[in-house]
């Protein structure tokens, strides 16, 4: 991969707050680059692993192998994570190289207080053989305590086996949008390198500098230089601003330059930590 230099210009940061409006909150997502986080092999003899032969993006992908019986697969508890009343989005991407296009299934198995055991079905899609597909589903927890919430991918090919990946899990239904106009305006911020970095610190081995070699208005661009790497670049953190960026939407805007003779991919990548585990989302 080519290494080339960059330069940044005029980068506006601000939150768009939707006051008064129902908000999605994503609660979950999974990408299994790091570990398993918390899945695992559901039905005797079934095996689960990460795996490097395939991925939907990045690198790595779950692997379900060994299954027997149409309702072994991938499984998560949810118990501690979802809540009663509330509707949620389901959605991943599963792949298989079976030769044939097969039916793959997510399901929630789940147990009020009081009830016996019951199966839902929340989506299947036919996947074609060698081809990612999204399967997504929306499912409705009873308004009623419950005793388990568990989360499976499945098939009704006894002996299939596929990998899983970019699984996520959004609560639809309406948030409370605390952040308030006011919050948001205290939020924006702007900076066209005219006077310095401002926030802004390096990521990787690169040399970061101001430049007046280029700018898109002005005088001065942030110059990126010296790297080694696909992830090295330019970073700001946003940790003290945690309380306000929940449930509202983040608006990044970025002028970019660079003089490579060809296009290149530029990714703007939000790292995040919490008690769930560590996601880079794009």
């Amino acid at each position: 991969m080519r290494r080339f230099t960059f330069l940044m210009s005029v980068v506006a940061i601000c939150v768009l707050t939707t006051n008064g409006l129902a908000l999605s909150k994503v609660i979950a997502t999974f990408d299994f680059e790091i570990d398993m986080a918390g899945w695992q092999a559901r039905g005797g003899g079934v095996s689960i692993s990460l795996s490097e032969q395939i991925a939907h993006t990045k690198s790595k992908s779950l692997f379900v192998a060994n299954r027997t019986s149409g309702w072994h697969g991938a499984q998560i508890d949810l118990r501690d994570l979802l809540k009663s009343g509330r509707t949620y989005q389901f959605e991943g991407w599963v792949y298989q190289n079976s030769g044939t296009t097969k039916t793959i299934i997510i399901t929630m198995q789940r147990t009020y207080s009081g009830e016996s055991r019951g199966w839902d079905r929340i989506a299947q899609i036919q996947v074609p053989s060698g081809e990612w597909v999204k399967i997504s589903g929306n499912y409705t927890v009873k308004n009623a305590t419950f005793d388990e919430m568990i989360f499976y991918f499945e098939s009704d090919d006894a002996n299939l086996q596929f990998y899983i990946d970019d699984v996520q899990i959004v609560d639809l239904s309406p948030q409370t949008a605390t952040p308030t106009k006011q919050a948001a305006l205290d939020f924006e911020f702007i900076n066209d390198f005219e006077s310095s970095q401002q926030e802004f610190s390096f990521l990787g081995q690169v040399q970061v500098e101001l430049s007046a070699e280029k700018s898109s208005g002005g005088r001065q661009s942030l110059k990126v230089s010296k790297r080694t790497s696909p992830w090295d670049g330019v970073r700001i953190d946003l940790t003290k601003f945690v309380d306000l960026l929940n449930n509202v939407d983040l608006e990044n805007v970025f002028h970019i330059y660079q003089d490579s003779d060809e296009p290149q991919l530029f990714v703007i990548m939000l790292h995040s930590v919490d008690k769930s585990g560590e996601r880079f989302s794009i």
